[in-house]
């Protein structure tokens, strides 16, 4: 696994369950306006999905889809802007 997929992982469900990478990245648009979209991993490399927008109350960030199912809506990395040196900055 690449440093960058390491760095992303959910401790609980990618660490310790092994469940495949399910994330979402949120950010705002010109307008303020909350967008998401899903990443996924495909065995060779991270494939981020379309833009959408969103009325969940999120902020800016990266956050597992498995623990937003269980209530727990913490986002992974602790600095949004390290998204731009994961190569998630568009």
């Amino acid at each position: 696994m690449n440093t960058m997929l390491v760095a992303i992982r959910c401790r609980a469900h990618n660490r310790t369950q092994n469940k495949p990478l399910a994330l979402w990245q949120v950010a705002f648009d010109a307008d303020q306006k909350r967008c998401y979209r899903e990443l996924r991993h495909n065995g060779k490399k991270l494939k981020p999905g379309a833009w959408a927008y969103t009325p969940r109350p999120l902020g800016a960030g990266l956050f597992c889809e498995y623990c937003m199912a269980e209530g727990t809506f913490a986002p992974l990395l602790d600095d949004p802007t390290d998204l731009a040196d994961l190569g998630l900055g568009d």
